[in-house]
């Protein structure tokens, strides 16, 4: 599916509209800015049982760390497409950019 602006505006005022971005964001470059709160909201919405982690201040760049059970026996880039479809269009667009760590309870748990 292409990416259009109007696909990225209508994604982000269903969210608005189910509470989990704000009424009124603010336009950036004709693109609603993101905040972590609701990129970590997205994410623990999409993979029940998940823990994220979202950080970032310019609007459009971010980092996250996702810690989900649903990881186990995946490769990287399969943890990372899970994560990307919780955000669906926004990526690449209202999302410019979003570095992750993916783990398992497991893997953090060993790492203690």
């Amino acid at each position: 599916m292409a990416y259009s602006h109007f696909n990225v505006i209508s994604r982000t005022l269903d969210l608005a509209s189910a509470g989990i971005l704000p009424r009124r964001p603010r336009f950036v470059y004709g693109i609603f800015p993101m905040d972590p709160a609701s990129i970590q909201a997205m994410i623990e919405t999409g993979l029940p049982g998940a823990q994220a982690e979202v950080s970032g201040a310019d609007g459009v760049h971010f980092e996250a760390t996702v810690v989900a059970s649903q990881f186990a026996g995946k490769l990287p880039l399969a943890r990372h497409r899970l994560v990307y479809a919780t955000l669906g269009e926004l990526m690449g667009g209202a999302i410019h950019a979003l570095a992750l760590k993916t783990l398992t309870p497991e893997e953090v748990a060993a790492r203690r």
